[in-house]
């Protein structure tokens, strides 16, 4: 349970996750309340370096999904709504350069980017994510966070949800 009005997320320094040059998957179970068109609310986050490819943010950012690499981003296509649970999931498929945004085990939004995720340092943070001399604070509830570091198949991410 996150309250963005008091800055609340996680941290996890050590051990340091490379996500540089690979594929990977990052799945939530996320209970956003009071989303607004004027508020970020961050889900992950690596950033140590706010240059294009080198920070990661997956947000929730003008009430949708956001999947980005600093200037390298995809926009979900529907509206996150307030006190709803939703299961998401961003894939990132290092060797075709796609970011994939999955919700309740349906792909909501997919596109190829100009290069492979370039972070080489920085924490990672949950419920939160920081660049551009910003920080974008969830408000809600997130669950059940997993990390997998390969591509997860729309098939295996749909049976994810129950």
């Amino acid at each position: 349970s996150l309250a963005s009005f008091s800055s609340q997320g996680v941290v996890v320094e050590q051990p340091f996750l490379n996500l540089a040059d690979q594929s990977w998957t990052f799945e939530a179970w996320i209970y956003p309340e009071n989303v607004s068109e004027q508020v970020e609310f961050g889900i992950i986050g690596q950033c140590m370096v706010p240059e294009t490819d080198k920070c990661l943010h997956l947000t929730i950012r003008n009430r949708k999904l956001y999947f980005g690499f600093y200037d390298d981003d995809l926009n979900g296509q529907e509206i996150v709504n307030s006190s709803t649970w939703d299961y998401v999931a961003f894939v990132f498929d290092c060797p075709s350069r796609t970011q994939s945004i999955y919700r309740n085990g349906n792909l909501e939004a997919s596109r190829t980017t100009r290069n492979c995720y370039q972070g080489r340092n920085g924490t990672i943070t949950f419920g939160y994510v920081q660049y551009r001399n910003a920080t974008g604070y969830f408000n809600g509830l997130i669950d059940q966070i997993a990390f997998t570091s390969r591509v997860k198949t729309a098939d295996e991410i749909l049976h994810t949800v129950p």
